[in-house]
């Protein structure tokens, strides 16, 4: 699944830079849990399909683009999350409400038999 934060980050200032990180689970006996810097470029058109590319592999969990850019403003860095690939666990709370509800109906008939 796709993510993009903000519209108005698709106006790029010439001097932007978009840095891919990846999120890996090491699956030894600590289960450590990193981010990883892939690639930097500034094309961000290009950077979203290296991320896409590296998603759809499923060798990472979540895939971050982040957006560096100097900030004329405040005369500093900023860095802001450009697009996230990553997998979201739905939940279907009515498959989960039905099995609740069914319970409560058989835990029911049986103490209404029992009396």
């Amino acid at each position: 699944m796709l993510q993009t934060l903000s519209s108005s980050s698709l106006s790029q200032p010439q001097n932007a830079q978009y840095v891919i990180y990846a999120y890996l689970q090491d699956d030894g006996e600590k289960k450590q849990e990193s981010w990883k810097r892939i690639q930097t470029g500034s094309d961000p058109i290009e950077m979203k399909e290296i991320a896409s590319d590296l998603f759809q592999s499923q060798d990472y969990k979540k895939i971050e683009i982040q957006k560096k850019y100097f900030d004329k403003r405040d005369g500093s860095q900023r860095v802001k999350t450009y697009c996230i690939f990553e997998n979201k666990r739905q939940t279907d709370y009515f498959i989960l409400f039905s099995v609740l509800l069914l319970s409560v109906a058989s835990a029911g008939l049986f103490y209404l038999k029992m009396m």
